[in-house]
């Protein structure tokens, strides 16, 4: 038990320093810690959206971002991985509403929607 949450205190202590690191990080971000996974979510500006992503349990994860009409726009798997920091370019996508899931197996552990407006990338509450 003390292992695990040690895991997880350090798990967030990581993406805190990650996600400052950044210095990009605004009041909107999206933070999920949970004991096997935790994720960092936020606008870089309003071409992009960087994710951190670190895993403890070794198992694979899909990251997956859709529009409002659910369509997969971009989908992308993790193997092996512990630690990732990815950003998501979406300047080519239009104005609108779009969902950022994060899948284990054939189940959705976190969905969170970001929306893209003229010059702004801001999470949805």
């Amino acid at each position: 038990m003390k292992t695990l949450i040690l895991t997880a205190v350090l798990a967030v202590f990581t993406i805190t320093a990650f996600a400052q690191e950044e210095n990009s990080a605004k009041s909107n971000d999206f933070v999920m810690a949970s004991d096997d996974i935790n994720i960092a979510l936020y606008p870089g500006n309003s071409d992009a959206v960087t994710m951190i992503l670190v895993k403890n349990n070794g198992q694979n994860v899909k990251i997956r971002v859709s529009d409002a009409d659910n369509q997969v726009l971009y989908s992308k798997w993790f193997r092996k991985v512990n630690r990732a920091k990815v950003k998501y370019d979406i300047s080519q996508f239009p104005a609108g509403a779009y969902t950022f899931d994060v899948i284990e197996g054939n189940k959705v552990l976190y969905s969170k929607t970001f929306s893209k407006r003229a010059n702004t990338v801001a999470m949805a509450d």
